[in-house]
């Protein structure tokens, strides 16, 4: 196959991994301890792998958010 069909299938050396995670935070827990986490997961869990990450998160009810990356 050549190598621009490869790149639009996405096969090969094109290809490309990925995977679901999701969290969700307490009301009680306060707003600097959530985004420490967040930037902790960032930085331990996916910049120490080499990973690339989207996502992003809303808030379901006062003091209530919901995260997917």
């Amino acid at each position: 196959m050549k190598k621009r069909l490869r790149k639009k299938k996405r096969v090969g050396e094109f290809q490309e991994f990925g995977f679901l995670i999701g969290f969700r935070f307490s009301c009680e827990l306060n707003i600097e301890i959530r985004d420490d986490f967040i930037d902790k997961f960032l930085e331990q869990a996916i910049k120490a792998n080499g990973l690339m990450f989207g996502g992003g998160g809303e808030e379901i009810a006062p003091n209530r958010m919901d995260f997917s990356l």
